[in-house]
């Protein structure tokens, strides 16, 4: 055993009744025992040996000093001139980094007239407008010759509404298969739909093509009706239900479904019950994000009540799990992925690096939310990404932003979306901090759930994960006192 050990930077927590530790460095998590969060308790920086000597009244002292080794096999106690430090992020002058996705904003207009809107109606603080076949083409081009190294990349058709711009969604996928198929290369293609002009003409497209498809639903009629709605006002539910249904049989089911989380619909299990009921397999529900003076803004009381509802959720999911059906919550799954990868993450998301926008007219933004914001735009597929700009994104990682420093889930997050905090908290440095809290709950929750599956269930886990990278939830050693009793 190691003198004077020092932990590595870890968060300890509880949920229901169960204790865990993040490694906070190399996200790894693992649920841990009674005797280790005694250990954790005493022993940074003190001699192993003393805390032997102070715990052995309660355990037998070989479990002691076998725990004590087995953190430090792990590398959570370490020499004090052992200890981690995060790599130094080092950004080019001139970055040029191969993109792999690019959402294709080829309407900046919509069917609809959704309150909560980031994209003020899908026109993106511009004239209501469709992209051209021309700029189109010269998208695609762009993408061609900034691809790099990737060989499978990704074309996401995204507004405003899409399918207002059947004719040039038609083009894109006939053009761009053909030239990255020059190249060796594959492209996908994927889209996100208030489903409103889904008809029998749009599906047989979109199924023909293998297209990954998103659908936006909010709920019931009343809670859907409540903010989406189309521009004279009129409820948009009856409207889209039957259209979902003909695609849903069309894809036995297999769609993804977002819902945005307001004021009005807390209660997410019966949100997910709900959108399972219609016949999806695969729920994203996300806090919408606003100004607090909206009327269908969160509270901070609300976010307290959300967390509860989150509980609620992941027992709900458990017994999905359990009953071994084919659904799934993209909130654990995608929290199951962080955990069984131990991803590390420094940046939010891809946007400005290997993921971009393109508007109707060429211009690049950072991601689909930021069309119109000028802090967010990257240049143009004339004239290229302008590096000085790329740059100002690279630099905004999560080891650089004072407000992150002191965060636990910091590496989980990377930092949550820059849109976002642009947007609504004045800067990309800027994070919201009722968002913060709420995704450190979920990360904890997620933990929670996903050693439950692993153990239970660990079949389950690599049905949701991809297989590589894999770092699994390790359960504590059964431990003995002296009496020779499971503590367990």
């Amino acid at each position: 055993m190691l003198t004077n050990p020092k932990l590595v930077e870890i968060h300890r927590f509880e949920v229901e009744g169960e204790k865990f530790l993040l490694d906070v460095q190399r996200s790894v998590s693992m649920k841990i025992s009674p005797v280790w969060d005694e250990i954790l308790d005493l022993v940074d920086g003190r001699p192993s040996q003393s805390v032997v000597d102070r715990l052995s009244a309660r355990y037998d002292r070989s479990l002691l000093v076998r725990a004590i080794e087995q953190l430090q096999k792990d590398g959570l106690l370490v020499p004090e001139d052992k200890l981690p430090v995060a790599p130094r992020i080092k950004v080019p002058d001139r970055p040029r980094i191969p993109i792999r996705a690019m959402d294709f904003n080829i309407s900046h207009d919509c069917t609809m007239w959704c309150k909560y809107c980031y994209g003020g109606g899908g026109t993106y603080r511009g004239p209501r407008q469709l992209m051209s076949k021309e700029v189109a083409k010269d998208a695609v081009d762009f993408f061609v010759r900034n691809s790099g190294r990737h060989r499978r990349c990704e074309i996401i058709f995204f507004g405003g509404e899409p399918l207002m711009n059947m004719e040039v969604m038609r083009f894109v996928v006939a053009y761009a298969g053909d030239q990255f198929g020059k190249r060796g290369k594959k492209v996908r293609f994927s889209l996100t739909t208030n489903a409103t002009l889904l008809d029998d003409e749009a599906i047989e497209f979109l199924n023909r093509n293998r297209m990954n498809v998103t659908i936006s639903l909010d709920g019931d009629r009343e809670t859907h009706d409540r903010l989406r709605v189309f521009r004279d006002g009129r409820g948009t539910y009856n409207h889209i239900l039957p259209r979902i249904k003909r695609f849903l049989e069309s894809r036995r089911g297999r769609v993804p479904v977002r819902a945005t989380i307001t004021h009005y619909n807390l209660e997410v299990v019966d949100l997910a019950r709900h959108l399972f009921d219609v016949g999806f397999d695969n729920v994203l529900m996300s806090p919408v994000a606003c100004l607090p003076s909206q009327p269908y803004s969160l509270t901070d009381e609300e976010v307290e009540t959300l967390k509860g509802r989150y509980r609620d959720l992941a027992h709900y999911f458990l017994g999905i799990i359990r009953r071994k059906e084919p659904k799934r919550i993209m909130l654990f799954t995608a929290m199951f992925n962080l955990f069984y990868r131990a991803t590390r993450r420094v940046y939010g998301c891809g946007g400005g690096r290997h993921y971009m926008m393109v508007d109707p007219v060429g211009d690049l933004y950072v991601c689909h939310r930021c069309g119109g914001e000028d802090r967010l735009k990257l240049g143009d597929i004339y004239n290229g990404i302008d590096p000085q700009r790329q740059r100002g994104i690279l630099e905004n990682h999560v080891d650089a932003r004072e407000d992150c420093g002191v965060c636990w889930a910091r590496y989980l997050c990377g930092g949550g979306c820059i849109a976002n905090n642009v947007e609504y908290y004045g800067g990309m440095s800027r994070s919201d901090p009722l968002s913060c809290d709420l995704y450190r709950h979920q990360v904890q929750l997620g933990m929670w759930l996903y050693s439950r599956v692993y153990k239970e269930h660990p079949e389950s886990i690599t049905r949701y994960c991809q297989p590589d990278q894999r770092v699994y939830m390790r359960e504590p050693e059964e431990e003995q006192n002296g009496k020779g009793k499971s503590l367990e």
